[in-house]
């Protein structure tokens, strides 16, 4: 072998080298890789585990901090309490003709359970504000998710208000759940704000003026009698006016509060003075106070009457005038008695309320005189009760007629 052919055979045996040596690298530099790729992955399988169980310990524990507002895990208790905290919210805020109906309930993932209430009552715009602002205030797992507002005919300041809400019962949360003792925090400003960016405007009218109340504010009455007085305001805008007794009162008293008429039976002779309060349902509303003083004194003493008894005079009549003979007579007949009076000039007379004495008789009268009083008994007349009511009548006449010259 020559010397080019040595050189030959040594290029070629070294290029099969490099060629088998690079074959080699690549295929140990592609396990390096698909291992670095394992390894990035496992590595990344790992993060997200721990992402996993750092989100499940932060649901956790906010689980845990939602536990409190909470309703009980017990449906059936929850829906009691639930439906008697907004009982007492309606009657707070004074609602009116108010109902309260579960409407369901809604499991989620075996973690909650929604249930659905609706509250339907009678109101005007100041206690829908209440309303709100009391659902929102209170710190339960709940939310309003319907709000339907129904105007009533014939009265602008009223509506039907129609609520529904959802309310949470968590089921880690214990079985005898006490109601949240803290305010939530969904509220940004204070309930006088509210109502006054709410209800303390109205861009349709003038400004609206207080109601205006009578200028009287006393009155008397008697011990064991029964008070009814009237506060009687009077809104300028003629808009419909509430009424209440504000601060202390008497036992036993109350008002009327759409008619304004206060009612007692005082039991204690005194002075009393009580704060009324007229408030109307203008924008804003406005409110008249006035100071009402009571003076209770005795009870003035009774009247005995007496029972009028029956006067036989109206069943008394004259049957004859004698005036012919020396000694001129008037008979008179009682039927209640059954007997007939022989009367002459001069004898007394006396028939049931009737006293007098007889003056003179003509052929049809006859004059008596009671008291100083002369009066006339005529044929024509029915009964001599009649005629003696006769002569008191012109007594009164003339008695009035010098009252009125003088």
């Amino acid at each position: 072998m020559n010397q080019r052919e040595k050189t030959l055979a040594i290029s070629t045996c070294a290029v099969v080298v490099l060629i088998v040596g690079f074959f080699g690298y690549r295929r140990v530099q592609t396990g390096f890789i698909k291992k670095e790729k394992e390894l990035s992955s496992l590595k990344s399988k790992i993060r997200k585990n721990d992402d996993v169980i750092f989100e499940g310990a932060e649901a956790n524990a906010q689980l845990r901090s939602l536990l409190p507002r909470s309703l009980s895990s017990d449906l059936l208790i929850a829906q009691t309490e639930y439906k008697k905290w907004l009982n007492g919210l309606a009657q707070h805020v004074k609602l009116e003709e108010f109902s309260i109906n579960p409407q369901g309930k809604k499991p989620e993932k075996g973690l909650y359970t929604y249930q659905t209430f609706s509250l339907k009552g009678k109101g005007d715009l100041g206690q829908l504000v209440d309303l709100l602002y009391g659902m929102q205030e209170k710190d339960y797992l709940h939310r309003i998710s319907k709000i339907q507002l129904t105007p009533i005919a014939r009265d602008p300041y009223s509506m039907v208000i129609t609520l529904e809400t959802e309310v949470m019962s968590l089921v880690q949360a214990p079985r005898k759940q006490s109601p949240p003792k803290t305010l939530s925090n969904r509220l940004s400003k204070t309930h006088e704000e509210y109502s006054n960016i709410i209800l303390n405007r109205n861009v349709f009218s003038p400004e609206n003026s207080a109601p205006e109340l009578k200028s009287k504010n006393s009155t008397k009455i008697a011990k064991g009698e029964v008070l009814k007085y009237e506060v009687g305001a009077k809104d300028p805008e003629n808009t419909y006016v509430d009424y209440a007794i504000l601060g202390d009162i008497p036992k036993g008293m109350k008002i009327d509060e759409s008619k304004g008429v206060v009612s007692w039976e005082p039991r204690e002779v005194g002075e009393y003075e009580i704060l009324v309060a007229a408030r109307d349902r203008g924008i804003p509303r406005k409110t008249s106070e006035q100071l009402l003083k009571i003076s209770v004194v005795e009870a003035p003493p009774v009247k005995v009457v007496e029972e009028k008894k029956f006067d036989i005079a109206t069943q008394a009549v004259v049957t004859a005038f004698l005036a012919g003979g020396k000694q001129p007579e008037v008979w008179i007949n009682s039927r209640i008695e059954g007997k007939t009076l022989f009367l002459k000039i001069g004898d007394e007379l006396s028939l049931g309320n009737i006293k007098g004495k007889v003056i003179a008789i003509g052929a049809n009268y006859a004059e008596i005189e009671t008291d100083g009083n002369r009066w006339m008994i005529n044929e024509s007349d029915n009964n001599l009760a009649e005629s003696f009511k006769r002569m008191e009548k012109q007594k009164d006449k003339e008695s009035d007629e010098t009252k009125a010259s003088a």
